[in-house]
């Protein structure tokens, strides 16, 4: 059994490995852990793509936003198994959320996510919804925007990085 002066000095090694990850995710500013914890939590962020940079320069710095995502998060979509319908888009289906792809009808390049939040939270009707995804040692931070009667839509390019993820069959979704 541990005592109360060990107990202590585990957590301040503790802390002090998370501020060694957070300094040296590279940048003039380190990452802070509150500042990762907002990005994990869907909160808005004004620069989440330059923070989200720092924490994918580190796989422990992933690896901790990740528990963090899967902390704060309203669902969770885990790696699925290989569809074998012919639609090249696999589309995923929770209790609490679906994702479908849909090309756009005007541009072939272009490809429409539709979200819906069967029950959302408050948060996802005042500040919309956020998906992390983790795939193939990158995480994508995606903002959709407010939901309109339980729906979102995104639109992108057919070859941007976050579509791809977002349709990889082994990436997790991580829904905040």
């Amino acid at each position: 059994m541990q005592s109360e002066h060990e107990k202590r000095a585990e957590a301040i090694f503790i802390e002090k490995q998370h501020y060694r990850v957070m300094s040296q995710t590279g940048g003039n500013k380190a990452l802070l852990f509150n500042d990762m914890i907002k990005l994990a939590s869907g909160a808005s962020v004004i620069n989440a793509k330059a923070q989200m940079e720092k924490v994918n320069q580190s796989l422990s710095a992933r690896k901790q936003y990740i528990e963090l995502c899967k902390e704060f998060s309203f669902d969770l979509s885990m790696t699925q198994a290989a569809a074998s319908t012919g639609n090249e888009w696999a589309d995923r289906e929770t209790e609490k959320f679906s994702m479908k792809f849909k090309r756009d009808a005007e541009n072939a390049e272009q490809v429409y996510v539709l979200l819906t939040i069967l029950f959302p939270a408050e948060a996802h009707n005042t500040e919309g919804v956020t998906l992390n995804v983790s795939c193939a040692e990158q995480i994508y931070r995606i903002d959709f925007p407010l939901l309109d009667d339980n729906k979102t839509q995104m639109l992108f390019d057919i070859s941007a990085p976050e579509l791809l993820a977002l349709a990889n069959k082994d990436a997790e979704i991580i829904v905040a």
